[in-house]
């Protein structure tokens, strides 16, 4: 899975060729090279994005067609309303991951958020405690990234605005705002307000 999902297109980029195991599991399905495609292919980066919400933890499944294994949720573990794990440790781990076996100069994290039920309180306010905590936690798992010499340059929070997600269509809220999608209002959550003095001081509870 970490083949298929990450070094499959972090070895080509950032090291030259691609992940001989990843190769070999593909088979006939791999693409073909000609000569100078790499050289093209691991052009030097400035920077390297990185898109992260969950972790997948997978169990062997002989069944499954390509790699005999499927995902598995923990127990006891808490989850958004996408039904993802919130597991903020993984973004630590990804960050210190890429910092030690690939030398990426510069990362930022890109998208990093939650979906939750967000709703209008009678006091007209959106009160989204659950959204605060997820961003505190990676926020601080970013950090800690930070203070190990990982080369985290900025964090950007999906989204800024509730949009419209793919299949979900416009069942799913990101936002730190909030869209009224029958009249387009907007109204900024808690977490954008929070989120705001976490911009203007730089700085965050760790707790």
């Amino acid at each position: 899975m970490d083949g298929f999902r990450n070094r499959w297109f972090l070895g080509p980029l950032l090291r030259g060729p691609y992940p001989a195991d990843v190769w070999a599991w593909y088979g006939k399905l791999v693409p073909e090279m000609k000569p100078g495609d790499m050289a093209q292919i691991s052009w030097r980066l400035d920077f390297l994005g990185v898109n992260y919400y969950t972790r997948i933890v997978v169990r062997q499944d002989p069944h499954d067609p390509l790699l005999h294994l499927r995902p598995v949720k923990p127990e006891g573990a808490a989850y958004t309303e996408m039904v993802w794990e919130i597991h903020p440790q993984g973004l630590y781990e990804i960050l210190v991951r890429l910092h030690r076996e690939y030398r990426v100069p510069a990362l930022f994290v890109t998208e990093n958020g939650a979906a939750f039920d967000d709703a209008l309180a009678p006091d007209g306010r959106i009160h989204d405690r659950e959204r605060i905590q997820y961003l505190r936690d990676h926020l601080a798992q970013a950090h800690r990234a930070l203070h190990e010499g990982v080369p985290l340059k900025g964090h950007f929070v999906w989204s800024l605005l509730d949009n419209f997600e793919w299949v979900h269509g416009y069942t799913k809220r990101f936002g730190l705002v909030y869209v009224d999608f029958k009249t387009l209002r907007r109204i900024p959550k808690d977490s954008a307000f929070w989120y705001a003095e976490v911009i203007a001081s730089n700085s965050f509870e760790l707790g």
